[in-house]
């Protein structure tokens, strides 16, 4: 499903040159789970934004389903993201104008959908994230695990087949991180989409089918 071969990604700093990632190879087949650990600045989050087209790579390529994204234009790679990619971050970056349904709505009005069947989509989505008793409430008046939830299920909502999170559960208390993370296993599961997310809980890391650890840019198989 997903396969880069000798990733690197360097920053220049002044004179300096800082490598991030360095020579990281790795393969998530349909089904898969990883957990990708280390430090805070390991590089995890740039991994994850690197993978999923997000971000450019200084060196290496990645395969997505056989597709080198590598070379595709930037339209391409949005069209990708859109049709086979979820994304869920740390700090949800929900739109607090919109509510619940507006927000978990926004990527099949992207994508043109028919109203009745955007209607359909948002529904099944609440239903499954148990918010349906917060389908109108605004942004601002929701809990961190209820936001997290909304992320979740507007990262979801076209069944992506590669569902990426950085650090989910960083921002939630022990029994909302539980919650949010079983939360994501099962539409892994349901839909044998590969799960990747980048984390620092050892505890919901366990939980997981494989682990690396980013350390000195390297990757090491745990």
């Amino acid at each position: 499903m997903i396969k880069c071969k000798n990733l690197n990604k360097n920053f220049d700093d002044g004179e300096n040159k800082n490598h991030i990632l360095k020579d990281i190879s790795l393969e998530v087949v349909s089904g898969d789970t990883l957990a990708i650990n280390g430090s805070s600045g390991s590089g995890k989050s740039t991994l994850l934004h690197i993978l999923s087209g997000l971000e450019n790579t200084s060196s290496g390529e990645i395969f997505i389903d056989d597709t080198n994204i590598s070379y595709l234009s930037e339209n391409e790679l949005c069209k990708l993201r859109l049709e086979k990619i979820g994304f869920i971050y740390q700090f949800h970056h929900l739109i607090k104008e919109l509510d619940v349904y507006e927000n978990i709505s926004l990527p099949l009005l992207v994508k043109k959908t028919e109203k009745g069947e955007i209607e359909k989509k948002v529904n099944e989505i609440i239903e499954k994230v148990s918010l349906n008793d917060r389908k109108n409430f605004q942004i601002d008046k929701l809990s961190g695990g209820e936001r997290q939830r909304v992320a979740i299920a507007r990262a979801i909502i076209n069944n992506p087949k590669i569902i990426f999170a950085d650090e989910p559960t960083g921002n939630l208390d022990s029994k909302n991180a539980k919650n949010v993370f079983s939360l994501l296993k099962d539409i892994a599961n349901s839909n044998n989409s590969s799960l990747i997310i980048a984390t620092h809980d050892n505890g919901l890391t366990k939980m997981l089918d494989k682990k690396i650890i980013i350390e000195n840019g390297s990757i090491h198989y745990v």
